[in-house]
């Protein structure tokens, strides 16, 4: 089976992936979709070289991932929403090439390794309904092609002030992160950014003051948050085409 490119196993009864999975060297797309009985991977899915996707959607009682090898240097897409996932290897890093990361309603997940600030090529990190998650690790400048980060319905507690170095970053979604008291000043300094998204924080109290930075700022919702004012500063956002501050406190 040297040339198989694709196999699909999503919404099959497969207990285990046999070990031997490894010897697939030209597998490019692997699916295991909704595969409940799933429990564990096999430390040689990591040898799979050519390997671009990997989807393990709501494999409910995967808890974690292998140890992950330089060989995986082409894996740009990894599916883990709806899984059992606690925390991933410090070696998530390795996966240079990766684009997308979908971690969205993994309640099981606390935390996150710093080396997730090692993805290079990350453009999406989708963390949406992680509830148990309450912070995010410090940001390093290799994260400069982030375009995309989703913390809506999370336990964050607050931002790094390391937010800033995400450069690249066009949509920032924390609605309803209910833990969330206030806003790095440095949230400021997202030249890119065009949306965010606030609403249904309602412990937040406050908006930091705005820099000429966020000249791209198209979209700002602060509906249901706890804002008791906006910073004389609003009126830089000279991009700014929708304000929406529905039963917020201001």
């Amino acid at each position: 089976m040297s040339k198989l490119r694709e196999l699909n196993l999503s919404e099959t009864t497969i207990i285990e992936v046999p070990s031997s999975i490894g010897h697939l060297k030209a597998l490019q797309h692997l699916d295991l979709f909704s595969y409940e009985s799933l429990r564990s991977l096999s430390e040689s899915i990591c040898n799979l070289s050519y390997l671009e996707t990997l989807i393990l959607v709501g494999c409910s009682n995967l808890k974690g991932l292998p140890e992950i090898k330089d060989d995986m240097e082409n894996l740009k897409r990894l599916d883990l929403s709806f899984t059992g996932i606690e925390e991933l290897p410090s070696s998530i890093g390795r996966l240079k090439a990766l684009q997308h990361l979908d971690l969205s309603y993994c309640k099981s997940l606390r935390s996150l390794s710093e080396s997730i600030c090692n993805l290079s090529s990350l453009e999406t990190l989708i963390l949406a309904e992680c509830s148990n998650l309450k912070g995010f690790p410090e940001i390093k400048d290799d994260m400069e092609n982030l375009k995309r980060l989703d913390l809506s319905f999370t336990g964050i507690e607050e931002l790094p002030s390391s937010i800033g170095r995400l450069k690249a970053l066009q949509h920032l979604d924390l609605s309803y992160c209910e833990s969330l008291r206030s806003l790095s000043e440095r949230i400021c300094n997202l030249s890119s950014l065009k949306t965010l998204i606030l609403a249904g924080c309602s412990n937040l109290k406050g908006f930091p003051e705005i820099k000429d930075d966020m000249e791209n700022l198209k979209r700002l919702d602060l509906s249901f948050t706890g804002i008791e004012e906006l910073p004389s500063s609003i009126g830089r956002l000279k991009a700014l085409q929708h304000l929406d501050l529905f039963f917020a406190k201001a």
